[in-house]
């Protein structure tokens, strides 16, 4: 795939992310305050073959996705394609990463994402 395909590739991933928060938001206004700690902070996510990047900024109270490098990442996630469907179901044993940077601020956001995920299930079923 070509730079502008790849381009191309992350600004649909990351327009479907920031549906996805903004349609949670609605739903319930409140569910993202638990990341107000997170404020100015920025990931930047690396994807190896095919290439792929996005950053996950926080910024006025909601976590967005930018396709575009607009902000300096505290910290950087690297991995590979086939090492995402591992990492999602938690079954990391043996997965093929590397974190760069605040692996703090990586840990925590995991751990509130995880913590969130039964009640994000129950806001989205409908």
């Amino acid at each position: 795939m070509d730079s502008n395909g790849l381009n191309y590739a992350s600004v649909i991933i990351c327009k479907s992310l920031n549906e996805i928060i903004l349609a949670i938001h609605k739903l319930d206004p409140n569910k993202f305050k638990q990341f107000e700690d997170f404020e100015g902070k920025t990931l930047a996510i690396n994807i190896k073959d095919p290439d792929f990047r996005i950053q996950l900024v926080f910024q006025s109270g909601i976590p967005s996705f930018v396709s575009d490098n607009l902000e300096t990442p505290n910290t950087i996630f690297q991995t590979q394609w086939k090492e995402i469907p591992g990492l999602l179901t938690g079954n990391q044993g043996g997965s093929n990463y590397f974190i760069e940077g605040d692996n703090y601020f990586l840990e925590e956001l995991a751990s509130k994402l995880k913590s969130m995920k039964p009640e994000l299930l129950e806001l989205i079923a409908p």
